[in-house]
C-alpha cells in the first residue's frame, strides 16, 4: 500500500535535522516495534516513481528500503540482546540538470540513511515541532550513529517513551 508522507522536501534546497513529529509510545507499541525489529521488516519509500535505497559501504552493496531497527548483540550491553529504533532519517535525493535537454532537474537517485537517536533538547522550554532546537542534531551538529545515544524499544520503567521521527 503506498501512503503519502509527512515529509516535505523541496528541489535542490538542503534542509537539516527538521523535527517531523514527537510521539510518546506505550508498552504495547514498544513490543510491537521490537516485534518487527526481530522479524526484519523493512520500510520502503518512493520518490518520483524510484525507490529509496540504503547504501553499506562496508560491504559495498545497496539493498531497496531500511530496516525498522536493529538489534544490538548480547556483548554491546553487557549481555542483553537490546532492540533500538531507526527514527531519524537523512534523505538524499540525486538528481541531474541539462538545459539543453529540459528545463529543471531530474531526479535520478533516492538514498536513505538511517540513524538510532536518542534525541535531546531543553527540556526546561516546553516543545514545539517547528521552534525547539534539538543538541543531538541541529544545523551545527550533523546526525551521527552515536552507540551511546540509540533510541531504545526496550520497555521503559514509566508508561511510555519520547520517540522523536525525523
Amino acid at each position: 500500500m503506498i501512503k503519502s508522507s509527512l515529509y516535505e522536501i523541496e528541489m535542490k534546497v538542503p534542509d537539516a535535522c527538521k523535527i517531523l513529529c514527537r510521539k510518546n509510545h506505550n508498552k504495547a507499541e514498544m513490543r510491537l516495534f521490537r516485534s518487527v525489529i526481530d522479524d526484519e521488516y523493512r520500510i520502503d519509500w518512493i520518490v518520483d516513481n524510484l525507490p529509496g535505497a540504503m547504501r553499506n559501504e562496508e560491504y559495498d552493496y545497496v539493498t531497496r528500503g531500511f530496516p525498522v531497527g536493529f538489534v544490538a548483540p548480547p556483548a554491546f550491553e553487557g549481555g542483553h540482546r537490546m532492540h533500538y529504533l531507526y527514527n531519524h532519517v537523512r534523505i538524499i535525493l540525486k538528481y541531474h540538470e541539462d538545459f539543453t535537454q529540459f528545463k529543471g532537474a531530474r531526479i535520478v537517485g533516492f538514498e536513505i540513511v538511517p540513524f538510532s537517536i536518542n534525541h535531546q533538547w531543553d527540556r526546561l522550554e516546553e516543545f514545539d515541532e517547528f521552534t525547539t532546537t534539538l543538541s543531538t542534531c541541529n544545523e551545527m551538529n550533523p546526525a551521527q550513529n552515536d552507540p551511546g545515544n540509540f533510541q531504545s524499544m526496550e520497555e521503559a520503567d514509566e508508561v511510555g517513551q519520547d520517540v522523536l521521527r525525523r
